[in-house]
């Protein structure tokens, strides 16, 4: 169906679906930009956003039959409200990351990988992939919250770090019975034994 929704220029999403032993399989199809933007409650660091929602009334509903094993259409509402697209790349369900997709996103992202670079090697790989540079970010950043699990962004900063062995130092200052993060120091390995050997250059990167 969404093959079919794609040549015509639209994107289609299953608002519900259901089925039981009392009720008939059904499922209700509608237009990717039906429905009503519900804005986040947590306050995003961008107050800027948009939305694709504009309550398209676009809608198919389907009927399981048990005996055919086929699914029968019928159309409740045609129209849209919207100009249809001439491409459909950045569309959430056109742009989805296929299993394989993600896999190799994932495994670039461990290896420190630029979205950019990610980006432009799933094109290479598929033409007519659809994603958005925006759903790699999003992508990347799921990924990442995922590894970090309940660790904050500072201790997972602070574990990497750990880890590869990097000289780090950092200090932290109480506000309103909170705990800040003031200023953090790390050198890699190699530059500790590069600064230890040339000890009369120094060159240091500050970031505020």
């Amino acid at each position: 169906m969404l093959g079919v929704s794609e040549s015509l220029r639209f994107a289609i999403i299953v608002r519900r679906s259901g089925s039981g032993e009392k009720i008939k399989a059904q499922s209700v199809l509608e237009c990717e930009r039906s429905g009503k933007y519900v804005p986040a409650k947590k306050k995003l660091k961008s107050d800027s956003s948009g939305t694709r929602k504009c309550e398209c009334p676009f809608r198919l509903r389907g009927y399981y039959n048990k005996e055919t094993k086929l699914w029968r259409l019928t159309l409740v509402n045609g129209m849209h409200n919207h100009k249809l697209d001439k491409g459909l790349e950045g569309h959430l369900v056109a742009g989805r990351l296929k299993p394989q997709e993600k896999d190799f996103m994932d495994e670039m992202t461990r290896n420190a990988v630029a979205p950019k670079n990610i980006f432009s090697t799933l094109k290479e790989r598929d033409p007519e992939n659809k994603t958005s540079e925006k759903q790699v970010y999003n992508a990347r950043h799921r990924y990442r919250a995922k590894m970090r699990a309940s660790m904050t962004e500072m201790q997972q900063l602070c574990k990497k770090l750990d880890d590869n062995k990097y000289l780090f130092k950092y200090r932290t200052v109480v506000e309103d019975g909170v705990e800040h993060l003031q200023d953090i120091f790390f050198a890699h390995p190699r530059s500790v034994t590069l600064l230890n050997s040339f000890h009369t250059v120094l060159m240091m990167d500050s970031t505020y």
